[in-house]
């Protein structure tokens, strides 16, 4: 599961330790939230509008590259191995 961790956490440029970063981690929460209110309303047979879901999980894509797209400069790239896969 290191890629997991690798998609979730950034490095500190200052202390060199990595912290897990609110905005990756609250894109993936979306995506799961998505996929498991989708598994219960087919089970539930409860209506629910992923037109409109998708529309403000792309609004949160959106700003969420935004974001990492500011800060792109002050993290330091992950160091990958060829032994990490």
């Amino acid at each position: 599961m290191n890629w997991l961790h690798d998609i979730l956490t950034v490095n500190d440029p200052v202390d060199g330790k990595t912290y897990y970063d609110l905005v990756r981690v609250a894109v993936a929460v979306a995506v799961v939230a998505g996929i498991l209110i989708e598994i219960y309303s087919v089970v539930c047979k409860v209506p629910f509008d992923f037109v409109a879901y998708g529309t403000g999980f792309g609004l949160l894509i959106t700003g969420a590259g935004g974001a990492m797209a500011l800060r792109r400069d002050t993290e330091p790239p992950h160091d990958h191995h060829e032994d990490d896969h």
